[in-house]
């Protein structure tokens, strides 16, 4: 959720992301991913929005607009990743992402200032 209330969810079945009113359960936009969205995570500031995938082996990285997602990245994440968590500081952002095959895997950003 972000600081307007807006919920996020991600649509396993048919590759998607959206942003949810709570009020009214009205989508407000959507966008689609690599296969098998599953787990999702916000950064701190609620700007960034982290998605992994499972059957496309990766991890999305999409800024929330107003109106919309855009999408930033894509990482490779080997493995059939499932959970995702976010580790911030001062100076940088870290995801955790672990896989349905036992690994974890770490990507790290830079804050700019």
């Amino acid at each position: 959720q972000d600081d307007s209330g807006r919920i996020f969810v991600s649509y396993n079945k048919i590759s998607q992301i959206a942003c949810i009113n709570p009020a009214t359960g009205a989508s407000l936009f959507q966008t689609g991913t690599p296969e098998q969205p599953r787990s999702i995570a916000l950064s701190k500031n609620k700007k960034f929005l982290f998605v992994t995938c499972y059957k496309g082996n990766k991890v999305s990285v999409f800024k929330i607009n107003p109106n919309g997602f855009e999408l930033i990245k894509e990482l490779d994440c080997p493995g059939s990743p499932v959970g995702v968590d976010v580790y911030e500081n001062n100076e940088k952002l870290e995801v955790w992402v672990c896989s349905y095959e036992g690994m974890i895997s770490v990507y790290s950003f830079k804050k700019s200032k």
